[in-house]
């Protein structure tokens, strides 16, 4: 594999990871808090969901790169997508 390839794949995995711990912790900020109604919790809730959001974003467009030849890149991207959908949803709740 060439020095880019593996560069590039390394990108991946490291938008995946910091995808995974971001989304980890947005979770458990909802599960504490549930959905507050609009203005509650807003001042860690929005934030915490616009990051999972970029985050959910990033992981997608680096694993698009390779969804083609790595079946797990496939799915990462199609569950990434899902996140930012969701988390948008969330977003316009609150505010």
């Amino acid at each position: 594999m060439e020095e880019d390839a593996v560069a590039d794949l390394r990108d991946c995995l490291r938008a995946e990871q910091d995808c995974a711990v971001i989304c980890s912790a947005t979770a458990q900020v909802l599960a504490r808090l549930g959905l507050p109604e609009p203005g509650d919790g807003r001042a860690v809730l929005v934030p915490l969901l616009e990051a999972c959001r970029a985050a959910a974003r990033a992981c997608r467009d680096a694993c698009r790169k390779h969804a083609e030849v790595y079946e797990h890149c496939a799915l990462v991207a199609e569950a990434c997508e899902r996140c930012d959908e969701a988390c948008g949803a969330l977003v316009a709740r609150r505010s």
